[in-house]
């Protein structure tokens, strides 16, 4: 799928409207995109920036009722700038009217999603985080040196084969909201 020019000039300032709007908020939705809001029964090379709509629809309601802003840490932003992915994500039922996006965990060479999740969280320019859930198809609690890290505790792994369901959106809204 290619993004036209129009929507990503119209995501972008959207976010840019939307970031302003909630800078008061630190309440965190660390969202991973394969296996959470796509699955593996798609085929990445025909169906590139592919995502599911019901899967978008339940990132909506555990940012609306769980009262958080987004920030990406996916592998797609090592391809793709914030805006392009908030504009696919737009074109996927995202409802960027009442959700900010804040942006991507910080990228190093040799960082993994395991050291860019702390990283922004420990980020002081991030402010204090009030409450926060990760969503991915990775189990980020495996290692036990990384377990350490508070964060880590409101992690969500997805079934790549299956993605987002409403009972991991009831999960995630529950852990925001506690």
């Amino acid at each position: 799928m290619t993004v036209p020019a129009e929507w990503i000039i119209e995501a972008a300032m959207s976010i840019k409207e939307n970031n302003i709007k909630r800078e008061r908020k630190n309440r965190i939705v660390f969202l991973d995109i394969d296996g959470v809001l796509n699955t593996l029964r798609w085929d990445a090379v025909i169906d590139s920036h592919h995502m599911h709509f019901d899967k978008v629809q339940l990132l909506n309601r555990i940012c609306l009722e769980g009262d958080a802003n987004v920030v990406i840490h996916s592998a797609w932003t090592k391809n793709l700038d914030v805006n392009i992915i908030a504009s696919i994500l737009w074109s996927h039922g995202f409802d960027i009217e009442n959700i900010g996006i804040l942006g991507t965990t910080p990228k190093k060479l040799t960082s993994t999603r395991y050291h860019e999740l702390p990283m922004y969280f420990d980020d002081p320019k991030n402010g204090p985080i009030d409450a926060w859930v990760i969503l991915d198809d990775w189990d980020l609690r495996w290692d036990e040196k990384h377990l350490s890290h508070p964060m880590f505790k409101n992690s969500i792994k997805t079934d790549p084969g299956i993605g987002l369901t409403e009972e991991l959106a009831t999960q995630a809204v529950l852990m925001l909201n506690k």
